[in-house]
């Protein structure tokens, strides 16, 4: 039998909060949020809960609200309402254990008020939702938030004890997983005054496209966190607002300063199950499914606040998935990247000398001294061409072992399209060091110098030089 109830959900739904409507529940979106004044209770204490649309758009007709613990067996505390659109409801014979629909009008939102328990045991408190937009469309515990006891301390990690001379914030990170939500904890013991921590979810190992988590203190030591979208290139991250919809409702649980240790807790819930059409330098959405490389960075606040550009990224070796639990506890977040960035500063380093200096050199001397020393012979050579012929092996060489420096520093990886500048530089660079192994294997099997052909040689030699030459100055 199909049942319809517009005038709010019967009290046999408070276990399953699955509607009586003869059709399946919709898999979860970012449409509707659940938002609560504070996210941590005490005995006899009120909470108010408002269920309300991402968007001006995103209406419904249905809800049911209910308060449990973390087993989803048992219900906890009481509501109330002043919003003539809602019903309080008895659950299990108990009264006033649940919100409903007075009526199946549409509605933006619901305001309504959870009242804890006297005695508060030490648990959350998960604040189930099922919103109904039609009677077809319908999400069941898509929507949920927690509520944390408020005398619930900090978590102390294995990095409490800090050498001072560490570079650095020692780090702890912890996520866990349940109906729906996950709830992360930073907790870090060395971040100064007007400095951020950041903690970036990516597809790969670096940065860009990516979507940052960052906890800031700031000069008056306030402790703040937002969610930011990292495009990548050269442009700036951007917060990433509410109805933004870059994958899951970003919702800041607690943060604090105690003791010098800074402790961000926020929850990343109603996920979307697609992704949906993708424009080009986009970020992809973010997704519980999806294991995630964890990028960590420090950097400085100016003076209004916003972040400053920080000196260096440390990529971490554990993936983080978000629908399973983890740990990771760091002494150095910025230890393996400064030593990794040790090969790129070999490669750039060894490039201008290189190709500025001694391919420079190497031609000048085959352009000039040809005419300048016909005569002199060092072995049996012309001393010009054994100059030359040194400079230019030892060029060669040398362009080799920086393409190895930047491909450990890169680990193999190729740099992303979107990236355009840093694009066209590997383009550029793969062509110079195919020039650099072309170049010796013509000269060694090139024909002698009175020979008819040989002009064929003197000018695809000459050539591909000065133009990977004049190329790679560019670049």
């Amino acid at each position: 039998m199909i049942q319809s109830y517009p005038d709010g959900a019967p009290i046999n739904t408070c276990s399953s909060m699955m509607p009586f409507h003869g059709v399946n529940s919709r898999p979860c979106q970012s449409n509707y949020v659940i938002e609560a004044n504070k996210y941590q209770y005490s005995s006899d204490d009120t909470i108010q809960i408002i269920v309300r649309g991402a968007t001006s758009s995103n209406l419904f007709k249905g809800i049911l609200l209910v308060a449990k613990d973390s087993s989803g067996q048992n219900i906890l505390g009481s509501w109330s309402s002043t919003d003539s659109s809602v019903l309080v409801i008895s659950c299990f014979g108990t009264s006033s254990t649940s919100i409903t629909h007075a009526s199946s009008t549409t509605k933006s939102q619901i305001q309504a008020t959870w009242s804890s328990p006297s005695s508060v045991a030490q648990e959350n408190v998960v604040i189930k939702a099922t919103i109904v937009q039609s009677y077809s469309i319908f999400y069941v515990d898509c929507f949920n938030i927690i509520l944390t006891p408020q005398n619930t301390s900090i978590p102390l990690v294995d990095t409490t004890t800090i050498n001072s001379q560490v570079s650095g914030a020692p780090l702890n990170l912890k996520w866990t997983y349940l109906d729906g939500i996950t709830t992360v904890v930073i907790v870090t013991n060395n971040l100064g005054t007007s400095q951020w921590l950041g903690i970036g979810l990516s597809l790969d190992d670096q940065m860009g496209d990516d979507h940052v988590f960052v906890c800031q203190r700031l000069n008056d030591d306030t402790i703040q966190l937002q969610r930011f979208i990292n495009p990548g290139g050269y442009s700036s991250p951007t917060i990433a607002t509410a109805d933004s919809n870059y994958g899951g409702i970003f919702k800041v649980t607690r943060v604090a300063l105690n003791n010098g240790m800074v402790y961000c807790e926020f929850t990343l819930s109603n996920f979307t199950t697609t992704t949906g059409r993708r424009r080009k330098r986009s970020i992809s959405i973010l997704s519980q499914n999806t294991q995630y490389r964890i990028l960590t960075a420090v950097g400085q606040l100016d003076s209004s606040s916003s972040l400053v550009q920080h000196s260096s990224v440390t990529v971490q070796t554990k993936m983080m998935q978000l629908n399973q639990p983890g740990t990771i506890a760091l002494i150095n977040i910025e230890g393996s990247e400064n030593d990794r960035k040790i090969f790129l500063r070999a490669h750039g380093i060894i490039m201008l000398f290189i190709w500025m200096l001694f391919v420079s050199t190497g031609i000048f001397i085959a352009r000039y001294f040809k005419q300048s020393w016909p005569k002199i012979k060092l072995c049996d050579k012309p001393v010009w061409f054994a100059v030359h012929r040194l400079i230019m092996i030892f060029a060669a060489i040398m362009t080799l072992i920086a393409f190895a420096a930047i491909l450990k520093y890169k680990h193999g990886t190729w740099i992303s399209q979107n990236l355009s500048r840093e694009f066209a530089h590997s383009i550029s660079g793969v062509l110079v060091v195919g020039a650099a192994i072309i170049q010796p294997m013509m000269a060694l099997f090139r024909c002698h110098p009175d020979h008819q052909h040989r002009f064929i040689f003197n000018y695809v030699h000459a050539m591909l030089y000065v133009k990977f030459h004049t190329n790679k100055s560019k670049t």
